[in-house]
């Protein structure tokens, strides 16, 4: 195998193998975008921007912004919404654009499971003209490369008053990325985009003094990359002003903050303290989302 095949192929798979999709310190927060079944299951619109810089201090390193809005439809047990984002790291970047729908059953007066579909397209693109051949490559243009795919993600989602959980499944096409022609025809191909599955799921607790503690905990797998856990706790005071602490595997310990404002606007801060291999030279990650809630009356409009 030619050599700068291999480095495009190892920059292809630890650059977006390991994390293909958007990772989020926040995802408590940022459940839709991770599960389309969560959109509807509120009594209220909802609508965020949500901004993460990863690995501060090494060259290149991912950056996400991402925008989200989802709603209700009452009367027909149905959710809406739709989500646009922009994935960068290095010579690659993917720009997203979704549209979701998810349909509600009561299981009881306390809990409703949601199932959801979103489907939309990809604009994944390749600045070859960035990287360095470590020999010559006759075969290989050093271009610009774009490839716009359709994508989806499905998932199925429980809540209750004191409880939530789901399981999530994206890149369900498993799109093929490719900048020299791969002969396989196997799916599992480095140069596809990978499906990745994500169960997550938490618990309310009420403490006295209108005080809350809620842990919740995310697992996402996928091929060519180990099993990551994700494991969070925050404390609640009347429903106002929050903070936690988390940690993931194999990556980072997680101090969270957060507040709301009248029930209306929200406010959130995460920052990753790196404890992987990439601790030396990275100062860590910051995360910020700021949303605006529209009550249930607005809806009905």
């Amino acid at each position: 195998m030619k050599q700068l095949f291999f480095i495009i192929l190892v920059i292809f798979s630890t650059g977006i193998a390991a994390q293909q999709t958007q990772l989020y310190s926040l995802y408590m927060l940022h459940d839709f975008a991770c599960n389309p079944a969560i959109a509807g299951t509120d009594d209220f619109l909802k609508t965020q921007i949500n901004k993460r810089y990863q690995f501060l201090g090494i060259e290149d390193a991912p950056s996400t912004t991402s925008y989200s809005i989802h709603g209700n439809l009452e009367e027909l047990s149905m959710g809406w919404g739709g989500m646009v984002y922009k994935d960068t790291h290095g010579a690659f970047s993917k720009f997203g654009a979704y549209a979701a729908y998810a349909y509600r059953i009561a299981l009881d007066a306390r809990t409703d499971v949601s199932f959801g579909l979103n489907f939309g397209l990809i604009d994944y693109k390749i600045d070859a003209t960035s990287l360095t051949a470590l020999q010559e490559e006759p075969n290989f243009d050093f271009a610009k490369y774009s490839y716009v795919r359709p994508d989806a993600t499905a998932g199925v989602y429980i809540k209750s008053k004191d409880y939530f959980g789901g399981i999530a499944v994206d890149q369900l096409f498993n799109n093929k990325i490719e900048l020299i022609e791969d002969t396989s025809s196997s799916k599992n191909s480095i140069s596809r985009l990978k499906s990745h599955y994500s169960i997550m799921g938490g618990y309310i607790y009420k403490l006295s003094y209108g005080f809350t503690f809620e842990p919740t905990m995310v697992i996402r797998k996928t091929a060519l990359a180990p099993l990551q856990v994700e494991a969070s706790a925050r404390v609640v005071y009347n429903k106002t002003a929050w903070a936690g602490v988390g940690m993931r595997t194999g990556d980072a310990i997680t101090l969270l903050v957060g507040y709301n404002y009248q029930k209306t606007m929200y406010f959130a801060y995460a920052y990753d303290i790196t404890y992987s291999g990439l601790r030396k030279d990275s100062f860590g990650s910051h995360e910020i989302i700021l949303g605006i809630r529209f009550p249930e009356p607005f809806l009905n409009l």
